[in-house]
């Protein structure tokens, strides 16, 4: 919701009936942003604790995957993991095991489910994950010092005194522009190898960004 993406909500009732009573205003929201609000169930069917368990398969079945948060050892989140077991990829968010709300996750873990620890391992889950970072937009040298110094690291990792001697200007000068040149991510420190150009590899390869 929060994303403005459109959200499917199912209900464990019948469409006349909300449980709990609050959660009507959440499915006038969902209906305003373009999503949907669904039943398995006849509109004038009251809330049953066993329908739940019911729903929880109708949305097991509507998804394409199953991310359980948290968990106590018996919850509807697992419920709803148990249907979608071995139809579509299960993933749990491991957490402190003295929290009695993460024994749930611990145990789909133990049990096989993928651990999810960044959003980057649910979308490799979903087969959406896509490997190829962004372009890194071009630096421009902010004064003839650091342009130099760009020039002089074309060919890869220089130690400083080479890369004084080969861009022409003073250490002080030269020590000054590399410090920017760092914090603006055009240059990065490699130790005893001085410093390299962000995306160049040693033999002056660059990789892909």
């Amino acid at each position: 919701m929060e994303a403005g993406a459109p959200t499917v909500g199912i209900l464990g009732s019948g469409h006349h009936f909300f449980f709990p009573h609050r959660n009507r205003g959440l499915a006038e929201r969902i209906l305003a942003a373009g999503g949907a609000v669904l039943s398995p169930y006849p509109p004038d069917q009251n809330a049953l604790p066993w329908q739940f368990l019911e729903r929880n398969g109708v949305v097991a079945a509507l998804s394409d995957a199953v991310l359980v948060v948290e968990a106590p050892a018996r919850s509807g989140a697992l419920n709803t993991a148990s249907w979608a077991a071995g139809r579509i990829p299960v993933l749990a968010v491991p957490g402190d095991v003295d929290r009695k709300h993460v024994a749930g996750c611990l145990a789909l873990i133990r049990d096989g489910a993928t651990l999810a620890r960044a959003p980057s391992d649910v979308l490799e889950a979903l087969g959406r994950l896509n490997i190829v970072a962004p372009a890194r937009p071009a630096y421009v040298p902010r004064d003839a010092a650091s342009a130099s110094l760009l020039l002089a690291l074309e060919r890869g990792p220089l130690d400083f005194d080479t890369i004084v001697a080969e861009s022409g200007i003073s250490a002080s000068a030269a020590l000054a522009a590399l410090s920017w040149m760092e914090l603006e991510g055009a240059i990065e420190s490699r130790g005893a190898t001085g410093y390299a150009r962000v995306g160049v590899l040693p033999g002056g390869e660059e990789h892909a960004r």
